[in-house]
């Protein structure tokens, strides 16, 4: 039985329809960074694409042999910016945004202000998880304006899943 078919889907992680969603619109092999690591979309998309988790959390730190983990502590209003620095390849195809979360908040928005950690955005796909909550909905078309561009609204599946994509 693969990975995939093993996987517990839903609740706090992904839904099947987002990894699938992300299979159709990023070619295997290709590198994908992910804020905020967890069971489904760390250990699936480990799998088939060259996966960076950035975690502030020791918990899901190595929790799984299927990424190359970036250790970043919160350091204000998001991850400190000097552990992630010069730690990333350089062509990424997707950002799968699913953190960082700190007791009860939100603090992904501190990804406006450290855009500039990840290199030519130019080709690079967004992906923003759980904009059925208002701030990553926001976030989303906050994004979108500062790159310059189009951002889609996602509300698919069975259980439904939300996300947004920058394109």
């Amino acid at each position: 039985m693969s990975i995939v078919e093993s996987m517990i889907w839903g609740g706090s992680s992904i839904e099947k329809v987002v990894y699938d969603f992300i299979l159709q619109h990023v070619p295997a092999g290709s590198t994908i960074v992910e804020f905020g690591g967890g069971d489904c979309s760390t250990r699936v998309l480990g799998e088939s694409y060259n996966l960076y988790t950035i975690e502030h959390n020791d918990r899901w730190l190595n929790h799984t042999k299927y990424t190359t983990y970036i250790h970043a502590p919160i350091d204000g209003e998001w991850y400190d910016r000097r552990c992630i620095e010069g730690k990333l390849p350089t062509d990424i195809k997707m950002i799968f945004i699913d953190g960082p979360s700190g007791g009860g908040f939100w603090l992904r928005s501190g990804l406006l202000k450290n855009l500039d950690l990840f290199g030519d955005l130019k080709n690079t796909m967004l992906l923003l998880h759980d904009t059925w909550r208002e701030p990553d909905k926001n976030l989303a078309s906050e994004l979108a304006a500062a790159l310059n561009r189009e951002v889609v609204f996602y509300e698919e599946g069975d259980p439904k899943d939300y996300w947004a994509i920058i394109k």
